[in-house]
């Protein structure tokens, strides 16, 4: 089952909700109500001549599934584990903080 969803990673999100055709309701999201996010720190941001930049995360203070999971791992200079950040949002009318 993996596999064959692996091999079809490129279909749209809209085309996948409407072949499966999942029961609608308004009280929670059609195909899943947990999502885990992990990804490496990008660390700088680029360089463009004189300009400073940096990566902004913005907070939307708003929780898009029922309850998510973000792990951002960060690396060393020489490629060594430094740790992660892990930020957790859930829709405030399901959980207390």
């Amino acid at each position: 089952t993996d596999l064959a969803a692996w091999a079809h990673q490129d279909v749209p999100f809209d085309r996948l909700v409407e072949a499966l055709n999942p029961e609608r309701s308004a009280s929670r999201h059609p195909l899943f109500q947990v999502m885990l996010t992990v990804g490496q720190s990008l660390g700088s941001g680029p360089e463009l001549g004189h300009l400073t930049t940096e990566f902004v995360v913005p907070e939307l203070r708003i929780a898009k599934f029922d309850l998510t999971f973000g792990f951002e791992e960060h690396r060393t200079e020489d490629g060594g584990a430094a740790g992660f950040d892990i930020c957790v949002e859930y829709a405030t009318d399901l959980y207390d903080a």
